[in-house]
């Protein structure tokens, strides 16, 4: 009996640090959403007044980054 009462107190707690964890992870991943979505306005501003071509650059290489991401994403969940 001590063995399951053991087993089951820590299965519930494993399960309450994952849901909590998991809670973090996205309320984080919308804040760095929200921070990735300024820059880029921001950017867009400022090449907007100032001109595209010293922007431009830096555009190209976040849009390589996030083309990068989305296919490590794609390829991830055809695995899945």
């Amino acid at each position: 009996m001590g063995n399951s009462h053991f087993e089951t107190l820590y299965t519930e707690r494993t399960e309450k640090e994952a849901q909590f964890v998991v809670g973090l992870a996205q309320k984080e991943r919308a804040n760095t959403q929200n921070a990735f979505t300024k820059l880029c306005r921001t950017m867009e501003a400022y090449a907007l007044i100032e001109g595209e071509e010293a922007y431009q650059p830096l555009a190209d290489k976040i849009n390589t980054e996030v083309g990068n991401v989305k296919q490590a994403i794609k390829a991830r969940k055809s695995r899945s």
